[in-house]
């Protein structure tokens, strides 16, 4: 689960327009370094979230830290957006015997919020046992808007 850090202060000092247009931004660069393995939505006003099957933990922290990364170096000043803009990512596994999703995403809510208050722009984590497939990261790590 992903959350845009201070998103108000780009709606309040940009426009509601370029607050628009920052939103796409975690949403593509998730759907782009996730693939077509895994499933990444809008998960309510600036939050995101991924669902990554058969991916261990390590895995889930590595992909959310190069969403972030990729996500805190873009320019967005082609927006209006002249300061910096980050994200803080919370992620959970899914314990074995789980059947719903539910769990995992209040504790991928709980690692974000970890994340957060620990100075935002991070990934935190939470509980949950890894699985064994691996996730290929891209070797490009531009984010598109």
């Amino acid at each position: 689960m992903c959350d845009i850090d201070h998103f108000k202060h780009v709606n309040d000092t940009c426009g509601h327009a370029a607050g628009d247009l920052v939103i796409q931004g975690p949403a593509k660069e998730s759907t782009r370094i996730v693939g077509k393995l895994s499933h990444a939505e809008r998960f309510g006003g600036e939050e995101f979230v991924a669902f990554l099957p058969n991916s261990s933990i390590g895995q889930a922290i590595a992909l959310a830290d190069t969403v972030r990364t990729c996500f805190a170096i873009k320019d967005w000043s082609k927006i209006g957006v002249s300061h910096e803009v980050t994200l803080s990512c919370g992620v959970s596994a899914v314990a074995p015997g789980e059947t719903s999703l539910e769990n995992v995403i209040d504790r991928a809510d709980g690692a974000l919020y970890l994340a957060k208050n620990a100075g935002r722009n991070r990934v935190g984590s939470r509980g949950g046992e890894p699985a064994a497939f691996p996730v290929t990261l891209p070797k490009s790590a531009a984010l598109a808007v």
